[in-house]
This record gives C-alpha cells, structure tokens and sequence, in this order.
C-alpha cells in the first residue's frame, strides 16, 4: 500500500506537473551486485492506482552487465476517463483534455542511458483537448480558443481504435529517470493522437543506427 508522487516544473512558467502513485503492491526481484550473469536482471513488477484513480501495472527490468544500463519496460493502464493525464498535461505542455475516454493502454519500450524506442497501443474516444495559457483556461484568448479547435479538426484524431504508436526519444541527461519515463510515455501517446507522426520517429531511428 505504499505511495509514490512526482513533481516536474515547466522551465518556462515554472508551473509545476504533479504524478501520483497511490495503493502500490509489488516486487523487487533478483537483486545482486556480484556473481551475475549476463542474462541476469533487477526485475520490478508494480501495481496500484494512478493519479489515486486507474488501476495500473508495470514492469521493469534493468541490465546489471549493459555498460549503458538498459532496460525494458512494459505499462498498462485499464480503461478510465483520459482527463487523468490533465495534472502532468496542463503545466508542462499547456495542454488540457476536456473529454475522451481510454479503451486500452499498453506500451512496451526497450531503452538505454541514451535513447529509447518502443510501441504503445492507446486506444481511446472522443478525444478532445484545449490549448491553455500557463496552465489556465481563464488566461486564455480569443486566438487560443480557435487554435484549441483548429487542432482538434486537423491533427488529433478524436478516435484511435487499432493505430499502433511508436515510442522514440533520446535522454536528457542532465534529468532524473522519472523524467526519461515521462518523456518516453507521452512520446507514444503524441503518436498515438497524431499530434507527432510514426514516419518521423522511423527516420530518427534509422540514422540512429546508421550514427551506432
């Protein structure tokens, strides 16, 4: 029954993106720092509650011999109203969901100290967003009420039902492993609405490995 809670800032306006984690149950397993193998792993498996609201699993697993610490990791989130991801939303990208619902949540992503790729499968309705001005809507204009419905037209789809996201970002270094899972997340679900596109991530990857 344990808690976690995460607060990242927005570097422009200071406002501050809040993550809870509320009736966590799990496990820490195969925890050495001798005598490993190279398929030996830390393993964590988690379930609880997100934002003290929907229900969640995920699983970790860290490579004890990767030089660049990899690892794997997996997160599903069970059907729920998608304003749940307002409290991070809101403050750090002046965004704000006003309606939709989530049917599925699942998203597998392999990364490293230097960069992560992945697929999310976020299923979801009657997605619609507006855009805010410093996490308030009672700041905001005229123009960004007719952007909020511009964007809404032409770039988020309001219904995903079987599109498959990518997951591609490269690390911040100089940020916590939150951070990195944060940005790693919401990599797949800006795919996912279609506010980033799958063709560019595939682009990044491929002169990723040309560059290796």
């Amino acid at each position: 029954d344990g808690k976690v809670s995460y607060t990242e800032r927005n570097e422009k306006n200071r406002l501050e993106g809040n993550l809870y984690l509320t009736h966590i149950n799990g496990s820490i397993e195969n925890i050495s720092n001798r005598a490993y193998q190279q398929q030996d792993s830390l393993s964590l498996n988690f379930k609880g509650l997100l934002q003290n609201n929907s229900p969640f699993e995920l699983k970790l697993e860290e490579s004890y011999s990767d030089p660049l610490y990899g690892f794997k990791i997996g997160l599903k989130i069970e059907p729920t109203s998608v304003l749940f991801l307002n409290p991070l939303l809101e403050p750090l990208s002046n965004v704000k969901v006003i309606a939709g619902h989530n049917d599925k949540f699942d998203m597998y992503a392999t990364g490293n100290d230097n960069t992560a790729q992945g697929e999310m499968k976020f299923y979801y309705n009657n997605l619609h967003i507006n855009l805010i001005k410093n996490g308030g809507l009672e700041k905001t204009g005229f123009l960004k009420k007719r952007m909020s419905d511009f964007v809404n037209f032409f770039f988020i789809r309001d219904n995903n039902r079987s599109r498959t996201g990518l997951i591609y970002f490269k690390r911040l270094k100089d940020r916590s492993f939150f951070n990195y899972m944060n940005k790693i997340i919401f990599s797949g679900v800006a795919t996912s609405v279609g506010a980033k596109s799958n063709s560019g991530y595939r682009k990044d990857i491929s002169n990723d490995k040309k560059e290796k």
